[in-house]
């Protein structure tokens, strides 16, 4: 299953807009961010040597992560990279530490040699590649027999107000096929597709995380300001657009109010996964 029909230009040029309002607007990446420094406590990671340990964050965007990790664990050598130029150069007005290396680059096409690290971390980033086995073979390749690849991603549940919306208001409009939202692995997918890439599973966390917004435009914003906004068919600026989602809106509302009334729940569906890469795994083509 495809976590999202769109091909990767218009990914990145999404996040590419919207490098300037991330951090202002990115509640949720801060708090998965701080999720998996968590997981990394419960799988025991504690280098012996942290001089030579070499680790990864891929789809770093503006490096909140990426500074976490280094202020926790300085000695570790550490590489950043996201194939978002904006982003790139936003991170590097985050993270002063010259030890970071921070670069752009295709998550499915990692610049760096075989068996290169020995931490791989990821926040968010791998809910949108458009074939997550392929993506899992190239941390493979560039992790050591052993190695800890960690990392969060958006579950089926994600935003699961707005997509009942969305179908609600084609019904009412009697419109089909109008709507190509995101769709997300389940644990079960994730699970199998890393141990396909030769992963074994340390351990998995399903959180779910309900947030308030005041209405249907404060919710699109905060996507959109992170780069995140959810397709929609109709030109940006159609009338049938504006009409449209006032529909949606009018049905959000009704059926998905938070309990004071004030405005309007969605939820988040998150997944945190440790997995080791077997010491069997040399072959990456396969």
């Amino acid at each position: 299953m495809n976590t999202y029909t769109h091909d990767k230009e218009t990914i990145k040029i999404s996040f590419s807009k919207a490098a300037s309002t991330y951090d202002a607007h990115s509640t949720l990446q801060k708090t998965t961010a701080k999720y998996l420094l968590e997981l990394i406590n419960k799988v025991a990671f504690s280098p012996t040597n942290r001089e030579c340990h070499f680790a990864l964050d891929i789809g770093c965007g503006t490096g909140t992560l990426t500074l976490s990790f280094k202020n926790k664990y300085p000695e570790i050598n550490l590489f950043g990279c996201d194939f978002s130029l904006p982003m790139i150069s936003k991170a590097k007005e985050k993270i002063h530490d010259g030890s970071v290396r921070l670069l752009i680059s295709d998550c499915d096409e990692l610049p760096f040699k075989d068996a290169l690290f020995d931490t791989v971390i990821s926040n968010l980033t791998y809910q949108w590649v458009p074939d997550i086995l392929s993506s899992f073979k190239e941390i493979s390749r560039t992790l050591k027999p052993g190695g800890l690849f960690l990392f969060s991603t958006l579950g089926p549940r994600t935003l699961e107000e707005l997509r009942t919306s969305l179908i609600k208001s084609e019904d009412v409009n009697g419109i089909n096929g109008r709507i190509d939202f995101m769709r997300f692995h389940d644990e079960k997918s994730l699970s199998r597709n890393l141990q396909k890439a030769g992963f074994e599973i340390l351990a998995v966390e399903n959180v779910l995380d309900k947030k308030n917004y005041k209405n249907l435009w404060d919710l699109l914003r905060t996507l959109k300001s992170t780069g995140a906004s959810p397709p929609f068919s109709n030109g940006a600026k159609s009338l049938a657009r504006g009409l449209f989602l006032k529909k949606i809106e009018k049905y959000y509302l009704k059926h998905f109010s938070n309990s004071s009334g004030t405005g309007i729940l969605a939820t988040y569906s998150i997944l945190n996964i440790a997995a080791k890469k077997s010491i069997l795994k040399n072959d990456y083509s396969k």
